[in-house]
């Protein structure tokens, strides 16, 4: 008898505001894609945008918003 073993995978996003913001993630390049999918809401972006950059929140909330402009948001 041959045994299946399934493997979770992470969901792909359904709301169209986490497709927006990976979408939006993808502009910076010091996020991996491991980062990217872990990205559930706009706040988690701009958490992540100004640690790796090195930014204040005010700074990375000002970028993030114009990237998610850029994409449509």
């Amino acid at each position: 008898m041959i045994r299946f073993t399934t493997i979770d995978t992470p969901a792909a996003p359904t709301d169209s505001m986490e497709l927006r913001i990976r979408a939006a993630a993808l502009r910076w390049d010091k996020l991996s894609a491991a980062d990217v999918e872990g990205l559930s809401s706009r706040d988690d972006l701009i958490g992540l945008v100004a640690s790796r950059y090195g930014v204040g929140k005010a700074q990375a909330r000002k970028d993030v918003d114009a990237a998610l402009r850029a994409t449509g948001s």
